[in-house]
């Protein structure tokens, strides 16, 4: 029980983490469609890995478990996605450029 609500909070702080950091340097919208990419061909590949794993893990599954269940209520409770944030940057770098290019920079 204890390993369970441990492994919560640390699932939980992990995803948070990584979100802070991705938000400070957000990706592009194409290194966003690369990295969502590349964790699917990833997983498609650990998947059959899990299945022999499965066994070995039994005991220390409720742990796991409640790492994933703390993991995806962080994802799923924040206010915007570093994907989000860094297609708003391209878009805001584009209206500034056809902004100036269309003499709207005091020129």
């Amino acid at each position: 029980m204890v390993v369970s609500c441990v492994g919560l909070v640390w699932g939980w702080v992990v995803q948070r983490r990584g979100h802070r950091r991705d938000l400070l340097d957000p990706p592009t919208p194409s290194e966003a469609r690369g990295r969502k990419r590349d964790r699917t061909r990833r997983s498609t590949g650990l998947a059959p890995a899990g299945r022999v794993l499965f066994p070995v893990a039994a005991p220390v599954l409720p742990a796991l478990l409640a790492y994933v269940v703390g993991w995806v209520l962080a994802a799923f409770t924040v206010r915007e996605y570093p994907s989000e944030v860094g297609a708003r940057r391209v878009l805001e770098g584009r209206s500034a450029a056809v902004t100036w290019a269309a003499g709207g920079a005091g020129g």
